[in-house]
């Protein structure tokens, strides 16, 4: 990251604060809440994961997160990093934590608070506060950071609700969500995006066994949060496509990156369209400026029987069709009325669907060869 963020995260944000100005022991210090999401999908527990994300400068971060959001500081702080109140679960130099946990759960997934209260119930028994001091910082190289950190679960009650299918439930379906003003031609314009703005692509992983056993410990033993017992850092790796899916329980393809960019894409048209057009103003907004990509499409064409033309390869190639990003787009808010732009399916089913199709015009043109195996 950039010092102009670092700046805006101590000053701007006040999501942290610098203590040591002035000499050479600087130290960040930072408070924020963790949300494990929990949901029994087909009786296997799944934890909510942002598996991909857009950053306003451009870059493109792939690392499995959980919903995060830093307590924003209310209050001015001595340059005294022996305070004790720095690191306490209840320090009154930041925002709650609670605060901080429904803010989260409404800046990063679109969650209203009414939503929240149906929807979800907190294990209270799995809260779990850590310290972790003198950690290099990912985002800072060279920056010795005190993480302050508060981890709450949430169990969501009904996966067969209506209500949880925006957060791909109950199938455990990726979907994708925006923080702020975000849209990717944004990134292109000389002011660029606002600093914080980021698109997130979510995926429902499944839990691993020495996880869900630690949390059921947990509920147990709660460790103390002092210097003696603070964890250290643990970068885990990031699974590939392949094995995210292998963990599913229904294959499904997942959400592409270039998917992703036409959500925001076509969420920023929408936002903006402000034409009265036959049918309605969401089909022409959406496709405005969108052009097949024909060179591609005869790419595909001449391809489809190679044995070295994969699957994976065909998946990309059909990006080339603008069209297939509009399965995207499942309820839009048109005037007053709110218009839907599906045949009743989930976002998820349509596009599954229709990819299902072109799945099995590529296993018939290779019927001769690996297509009764697909």
């Amino acid at each position: 990251k950039s010092v102009d963020h670092l700046f805006w995260e101590t000053f701007e944000q006040r999501g942290c604060i610098i203590t040591g100005l002035g000499t050479n022991r600087l130290k960040r210090v930072t408070h924020l809440v963790k949300i494990k999401l929990m949901a029994d999908i087909f009786g296997v527990q799944h934890i909510l994961q942002s598996r991909l994300q857009f950053q306003y400068d451009g870059q493109i971060i792939e690392r499995l997160q959980v919903p995060l959001r830093k307590l924003l500081w209310s209050r001015d702080v001595n340059d005294d990093i022996e305070n004790p109140e720095l690191q306490s679960p209840t320090s009154s130099f930041t925002e709650s934590w609670r605060t901080g946990v429904v803010k989260a759960l409404h800046d990063r997934l679109g969650l209203c608070l009414q939503w929240q209260k149906t929807h979800l119930e907190e294990d209270v028994h799995a809260y779990h506060f850590k310290v972790e001091d003198n950690v290099e910082s990912d985002g800072y190289p060279g920056l010795s950071t005190m993480y302050c950190i508060h981890q709450i679960l949430f169990n969501v009650v009904d996966v067969e609700s209506a209500g949880v299918q925006c957060i791909g439930l109950p199938q455990g379906q990726e979907f994708a969500t925006a923080e702020g003003e975000f849209n990717f031609t944004g990134q292109l314009e000389e002011s660029g995006l606002p600093i914080g703005t980021q698109l997130n692509i979510w995926t429902w992983h499944r839990e691993s066994k020495s996880n869900e056993s630690q949390r059921n410990t947990l509920r147990f033993a709660q460790p103390k949060s002092d210097a003696s017992t603070m964890a250290k850092t643990v970068t885990t790796p990031v699974p590939d496509a392949a094995e995210i899916q292998s963990q599913h329980l229904i294959k499904r393809v997942p959400l592409s990156a270039l998917s992703a960019k036409a959500l925001a894409a076509l969420q920023s048209k929408l936002s903006s369209s402000q034409l009265e057009k036959v049918p309605n103003a969401i089909l022409p907004a959406a496709m405005e400026g969108e052009r097949t990509n024909w060179t591609r499409v005869k790419r595909m064409a001449s391809r489809i029987a190679d044995p070295k033309y994969t699957l994976k390869n065909f998946w990309e190639d059909l990006q080339a069709f603008p069209e297939l990003h509009l399965h995207l787009l499942d309820k839009t808010t048109e005037g007053n009325k709110v218009s839907s732009c599906s045949s009743g399916r989930t976002i998820g089913d349509e596009h599954q669907r229709t990819v299902g199709a072109f799945f099995a015009i590529y296993w018939l043109m290779r019927i001769g060869s690996d297509g009764k195996d697909g």
